[in-house]
């Protein structure tokens, strides 16, 4: 049965949230050395790696079958919330091969860790990509029978036998290992998307503050936009919920799932499974707002393995086939959209905590695009909307940071003959110039594999779209001209310009994004400007959030930061500006600065959820 939140603890939840740990699943023939600073590289262990052969199909198709249904789903959502929870390095990942490996595997594990030389920063039994995988395969193949009880070192068998199939099919050394940086963007595009979450109080803030209050801001273009759309955006619902109900039923979800004890779940003396008879009752959340809710966004077994495999497997030849498509390997749409399971009537389990808070991040924004689908004219003005408030979500942040005045460095909203400029720090001899875009790239193009299909999805919301009109990359490339040659007027003749894409798009970090962006980039520069011009900087807008907080405070300036990514030959490095700011911190022993901005927006949400659902302020 499950258990009911305790309110006092719900609020430290929202008092107490921390950041994602970054992570990365990379093809096994890299070969890493260990380093204090640089790419943390997390690798799954394979049955192949510890037995010498790959999984019989046969005997893997027998494993699958022998999972329980219910049970199966309830301890992998609950091996996915605690690897959620723990950095790459916490010793729960040694405890999960103790508790679910046999004596046999385990001593194959150590040899195995012995007889390789190099290794990477971890080897970890379960990764975020790794669970996705396993969540589908039990969906697919698990017994729905009467319930056995099975020995648990069942799920560590069939972890390694899934590995095997989800890291070694796309880590073909040969296909690889000539590979132009696209074609290696591409490969590892879908593994770090979903591997790499969205800090929940960074994207909850921005989220709320661009629904909830410059929607009904005194903006002139988002009031334009607006009364362009088919849609009343002060009372439209989502799931039956208004945005303020959806924020408090989504996170408070999340908030009791991640206040479950650690050890006692291991134990088995709590559950993650929620008794929806009366869930969130304690702090005052209408029954009938969650449970619509819940009969949204839950699926019975039976609708999610539809969702999941659409054709059914008749046996293990089915199995391996499937397997065998990049596609149906990268394929998480089903669990993005039903992140949670309904085992009966009255109790539902979380299948992936992440996906459930990406609902509200990400999701809105596809669903209200998706509901204009009919009009493309629709379509194409929410895109404009949608992108206006992320600029004026951008422009109160660095405004917050570095206060408007006759001294302030910052100027926003900038135009001149030809074009604008959405954002502009003049540091004397360094001018950073800021594009903000709000655009999403289709799931078909970050998770296909498709090397073309990545390419013109990205030129036409970075480069040029359908009709014509220059992008992020064109916009930069003509500002950077405009301040060079004296069109905007700044402090002194800059020596350096530094061009900088803001994107909602959170894929923008992921492996050579940026490399291969300023490839485009400086095929749009006048090469004449390449010295005064510095390579392009693409970034998220949850790095940007990052960064800004450092720079304003001093303890990094902007070209700093900026340079640090750029090689000898002034080319992009592969990795991106979060991880030059982690590599930065560890270098110094620096703490973490939150961004003062995003936490009072977060704050503000939270009271109003708490002030409409338990009558106090937090």
């Amino acid at each position: 049965m499950g258990t009911k939140p305790n309110e006092n603890k719900l609020e430290k939840i929202f008092r107490d949230l921390i950041g994602p740990v970054p992570s990365l699943y990379v093809p096994p023939f890299v070969r890493v050395t260990n380093q204090k600073v640089g790419t943390k590289f997390i690798v799954a262990p394979r049955w192949s790696d510890l037995t010498g052969d790959p999984p019989n199909p046969q005997e893997f198709w027998d494993v699958l079958q022998r999972l329980p249904m219910r049970g199966s789903l309830v301890a992998i959502s609950m091996v996915s919330l605690l690897v959620s929870r723990r950095s790459f390095d916490d010793p729960i990942h040694a405890t999960f091969c103790k508790d679910l490996l046999t004596a046999e595997r385990l001593d194959d594990l150590k040899r195995f860790l012995k007889k390789n030389s190099h290794h990477p920063d971890a080897y970890n039994l379960f990764t975020r990509i790794g669970i996705l995988w396993l969540l589908r395969l039990a969906l697919a193949v698990a017994s729905e029978g009467p319930e056995k009880k099975e020995p648990q070192q069942i799920l560590g068998d069939l972890t390694l036998m899934a590995n095997d199939y989800a890291l070694g099919i796309r880590s073909d050394v040969n296909r690889l290992k000539d590979a132009d940086r696209l074609s290696l963007l591409v490969e590892m595009l879908p593994t770090w998307e979903v591997t790499n979450p969205p800090d929940l109080a960074y994207g909850l803030s921005s989220a709320y503050r661009m629904f909830q209050i410059l929607f009904d801001g005194g903006d002139p273009v988002v009031k334009t936009l607006r009364g362009k759309l088919p849609i009343d955006f002060a009372s439209i619902t989502f799931d039956g919920l208004l945005i303020e109900d959806y924020i408090g039923c989504v996170f408070g979800i999340y908030a009791w799932l991640n206040n479950l004890e650690v050890s006692k779940l291991l134990k088995g003396e709590v559950s993650l499974v929620i008794d929806t008879s009366g869930f969130l009752s304690q702090v005052n959340f209408p029954k009938l707002l969650f449970d619509s809710f819940v009969a949204a966004r839950a699926r019975t077994v039976a609708e999610l393995k539809v969702q999941v495999v659409r054709e059914p497997l008749a046996g293990p030849s089915d199995l391996t086939a499937r397997l065998s498509s990049g596609a149906f390997l990268t394929d998480v749409l089903a669990l993005r959209r039903f992140p949670l399971c309904r085992l009966d009537t009255t109790h539902i389990v979380c299948l992936d905590a992440v996906f459930l808070v990406e609902l509200l991040i990400y999701g809105l924004y596809w669903r209200i695009l998706d509901s204009l689908a009919a009009k493309k004219e629709d379509g194409d003005t929410f895109l404009e909307l949608w992108g206006r408030l992320f600029e004026l979500y951008l422009g109160e942040m660095l405004t917050f940071h570095y206060p408007l005045s006759f001294l302030s460095p910052l100027k926003l909203d900038l135009e001149y003959t030809g074009g604008q400029i959405d954002a502009l720090l003049d540091l004397g001899g360094d001018v950073v110039i800021f594009e903000f875009k709000g655009s999403l790239l289709k799931n078909e193009a970050k998770l296909s594999r498709d090397t073309e299909a990545f390419k013109k999805e990205f030129a036409l919301k970075f480069i040029e779209n359908q009709k014509g009109d220059p992008k992020a990359l064109r916009q930069l490339a003509a500002a950077s001209a405009a301040v060079a040659e004296g069109a905007l007027t700044t402090a002194a003749p800059p020596k350096r310009i530094f061009p900088v894409v803001v994107g909602y798009e959170p894929c923008l970090e992921s492996f050579l994004v940026n490399a291969c962006a300023d490839d485009e980039f400086q095929k749009l520069l006048d090469p004449r400007l390449r010295q005064r011009v510095r390579p392009l900087t693409m970034m998220s807008v949850e790095t940007f959030e990052i960064a800004v907080a450092y720079t304003s405070a001093g303890d990094i300036s902007w070209p700093d930061l900026l340079e640090r990514r750029f090689d000898p030959n002034d080319k992009v490095v592969y990795y991106s500006v979060y991880q030059a700011i982690y590599d930065w911190r560890t270098a110094g022993n620096r703490d973490f600065r939150r961004n003062e901005f995003v936490l009072q927006g977060f704050d503000s949400a939270m009271v109003r959820v708490l002030q409409k659902y338990k009558g106090v302020c937090a």
